[in-house]
């Protein structure tokens, strides 16, 4: 797990990474409130609910959930792929690649944090004997609008 101290509301952030191949994981990339922050104020750049799926979720949970469920044309184990949000005053973008995949209406109301994951995912656990997964993440980049 990767988690940041570095807190903004508006701006734009990426990963660079693979993500698992073995089922029974659940890797994300997204955004929580900064620790002053007294309400939830949560953007998932990705959310991959059993690595092995094709499909990841992005929502912008700040003033009601919205967002996307999108079906991966590649398989995001086998390669590097970028993952994006622009997080603006006028609603919330996600990219792959460079291309806009989603778009949402809402936006963060708050100051968010940076987390990089990857967890069990306890409703289709592993299979028994796996012994490991791995996301692998080349970098993360954040730009601020000010």
């Amino acid at each position: 797990m990767i988690s940041s101290r570095f807190a903004f509301q508006h701006g734009y952030i990426e990963e660079r990474s693979i993500l698992p191949a073995a089922n029974g994981f659940w890797p994300a990339f997204w955004t929580w409130q900064a620790p002053q922050i007294d309400k939830q104020v949560e953007t998932d750049v990705y959310e991959q609910y059993s690595a092995g799926s094709r499909e990841l979720q992005m929502t912008q949970h700040s003033g009601g959930p919205d967002g996307c469920r999108w079906k991966v044309p590649f398989d995001p184990s086998a390669d590097w792929h970028t993952y994006g949000v622009a997080i603006e005053p006028s609603g919330t973008v996600w990219y792959v690649d460079g291309i806009q995949v989603c778009h949402a209406a809402a936006t963060a109301d708050a100051p968010t944090n940076i987390i990089s994951n990857l967890a069990v995912y306890a409703q289709r656990p592993p299979a028994g004997g796996t012994q490991q997964a791995e996301k692998r993440v080349d970098h993360i980049r954040a730009w601020v609008r000010r």
